[in-house]
């Protein structure tokens, strides 16, 4: 990979394992962001990484990577650029309709309807989904902020467990 890098990129660090909380603080410090092909990103490093403002992102394709890159050095906007907007937690689950609701707790930050949902048990993330139902009781509500619980549904339905973390991103 360090071989295709395009001509322009300043590699500050390479290593390999899952991309750590190190990592982030590192690439905080020196103003630079963090790049994983294939690795693992554990949920407490993508929180840090969203309150230190540093943007994480994981390849699973070697082009894509260096397309983007290759994008940031031309001087164009990183595509599929991702903010975290909360973390939650999957406390228990409901059957609704044709569907099952997450029933969750917010840990950190806003969960919003209509936020893309990325559901992640340990450090293996589940699938990617949209919440499309947001409730606390019966009635629908639009966000919850943190220490709140509420209800939420998601699309496409996602395979979850009650203690799988649901991060909240743009």
């Amino acid at each position: 990979i360090v071989s295709a890098l395009p001509t322009g990129a300043k590699l500050v660090s390479k290593k390999t394992g899952e991309i750590t909380t190190a990592d982030v603080l590192f690439a905080k410090s020196i103003g630079a962001i963090v790049l994983g092909f294939n690795v693992k990103i554990r949920p407490e490093v993508l929180k840090l990484a969203a309150t230190e403002k540093v943007l994480v992102k994981n390849y699973k394709l070697i082009y894509e990577m260096l397309s983007e890159i290759n994008d940031v050095i031309e001087g164009k906007e990183l595509s599929m650029q991702e903010e975290i907007y909360g973390v939650a937690k999957i406390l228990a689950r409901f059957p609704y309709e044709k569907t099952e609701v997450l029933g969750i707790a917010v840990t950190d930050g806003r969960v919003a309807k209509g936020d893309k949902a990325r559901i992640v048990r340990g450090d293996e993330v589940v699938g990617e989904a949209r919440i499309t139902s947001l409730r606390q009781g019966k009635e629908q509500i639009s966000k919850v902020e943190t220490g709140e619980e509420a209800g939420i549904i998601i699309t496409p339905f996602l395979d979850f467990t009650i203690g799988d973390m649901v991060i909240c991103h743009g």
